[in-house]
């Protein structure tokens, strides 16, 4: 399931196959400064990086390329092991690899010897990208952390999590006609005891950057990412972090006999005032764009409320166990839009949902822009001492079941908009609100004027 997962980006990554040879030199060591580099590469058009591979690895399919299994030395990097993903099938561009060891950089040269059924001949045709491991879980046992695989995606788990959502360092043009994929060229990676420390150089149509990426595994695991970016044109569709899941449905599929599958059910987002909405995820019959204003966010992302085994009865899929993620910007960021684009869906096998903050004011060419965020990859957002989660959406009919988990909710009332109360009980650690919503519907739990809890908002198609 793990690696079923990786390829619902094929259309995204597939774009890249076919480019030929780059002509433009990359450096990942000894002293590389990929701020300077991605400077200098936007100061020219685009070039391809090399996605040149022998017909046999080009022409691998699914399962092909699933048998392509590293089994050489990982290099320990202080606490954690790095292993490399094999070029082919989707994912055929090169990406330039020097790891830190003895106090400095060397880059990672391939052998086929390191890998099951990689042909024998090969040339040193490099890497597609790299996982890195840690005693996430036990001592002793060292298990994936985070993986780096295909344009700039990247994804995470904290303890005890399966693979769901990705990241991306960066989007442009979410939900356009024209989305474009910028993807990591080369990467330098240290690691100390508790954190890996890397440096990436992106490259993409429209912009170069150089990212300064900070892992710390852990209960929840955060992956702290620094961008300096320098684009090519008028970047209108900036993104700054993108995340991708899947939803397909929660309540009843036809010929499904699981109650839900999805990696996120609802969109977190707060406000610089310092107000949690929290909006139901959809699988909509036609694309659907949703923009909502949000200068100076504290915080959003795409969250997997719905938990446990028992809440999807699929334990090979292990959905209840899919993290969350949730953006932390680093600084004041400003004006600017909050991006959900959800599609289609009839299978689990593809992303359709994408949710990236884009500025209002994005630079131009000859500009530089500098952003700083943190994801956390947990059960869910950040906790908000005080504040009462809504754990549970529901529709039965025309009406909305909501109810909300927390401390001293016994004398809580709730405040609507747009929405009419049908039936409100609290007790101390828990609350039950039903609703009929009439449009955009909001509401929330409050005292004495003081909001106790998040804010549900309904967004009608």
């Amino acid at each position: 399931m793990e690696a079923m997962l990786l390829w619902r980006r094929e259309l995204a990554l597939a774009a890249w196959a076919g480019a030929g040879l780059s002509r433009v030199a990359i450096a990942a060591t000894p002293s590389a400064d990929f701020e300077a580099q991605a400077r200098a590469l936007a100061a020219r058009p685009f070039e391809p990086p090399d996605s040149e591979l022998p017909e046999a690895l080009r022409r691998l399919d699914y399962d092909g390329y699933r048998r392509l299994i590293f089994t050489g030395r990982a290099p320990r990097l202080g606490g954690f092991r790095v292993m490399p993903f094999h070029r082919g099938y989707l994912f055929p561009t090169r990406v330039e690899i020097a790891l830190e060891q003895g106090g400095s950089f060397g880059a990672w040269r391939y052998d086929p010897a390191d890998f099951q059924h990689a042909p024998p001949e090969l040339p040193d045709i490099g890497f597609a990208g790299f996982r890195l491991l840690a005693e996430l879980n036990a001592p002793g046992r060292w298990d994936e952390v985070v993986s780096f695989l295909g344009a700039s995606y990247f994804r995470a788990l904290g303890r005890g999590h399966a693979y769901g959502i990705s990241a991306r360092a960066v989007s442009v043009g979410l939900g356009g006609e024209a989305e474009e994929f910028p993807l990591f060229r080369a990467f330098r990676i240290r690691g100390g005891a508790e954190e890996a420390r890397m440096e990436a150089l992106l490259d993409g149509p429209s912009l170069a950057g150089a990212f300064r990426i900070v892992l710390r595994p852990g209960e929840a695991t955060v992956t702290e990412l620094h961008a300096v970016l320098f684009p090519r044109r008028r970047l209108d569709r900036l993104g700054l972090a993108a995340a991708s899941s899947m939803f397909w449905f929660s309540g009843a599929w036809p010929g499904d006999p699981r109650p839900a599958v999805h990696d996120s059910d609802f969109l977190l987002f707060e406000t610089a005032s310092g107000e949690r909405v929290l909006r139901k995820l959809h699988n909509p019959a036609a694309p659907r764009l949703t923009d909502i204003p949000l200068a100076s966010p504290r915080g959003f992302g795409l969250l997997q409320r719905r938990r446990g085994a028992s809440a999807f009865h699929d334990p090979e899929a292990r959905y209840g166990d899919r993290p969350s993620l949730w953006a932390e910007p680093l600084g004041d960021w400003g004006e600017g839009t909050l991006r959900l684009f959800e599609m289609p869906a009839r299978d689990e096998y593809h992303d359709n949902i994408a949710l990236t903050w884009q500025p209002a004011n994005p630079p131009g060419p000859g500009e530089s822009f500098r952003a700083a965020w943190r994801f956390h990859w947990a059960d869910d957002a950040l906790p908000r001492p005080g504040l009462a989660r809504i754990t549970e959406v529901s529709r039965e009919g025309d009406a909305m079941r909501l109810r909300f988990s927390g401390t001293s909710l016994n004398d809580a009332i709730p405040v609507t908009q747009l929405a009419e109360i049908i039936h409100f009980e609290a007790a101390p650690g828990e609350a039950l609100l039903a609703l009929r919503p009439r449009g955009a519907a909001r509401a929330f739990l409050a005292r004495d004027g003081r909001a106790l809890s998040e804010t549900w908002w309904e967004d009608p198609a």
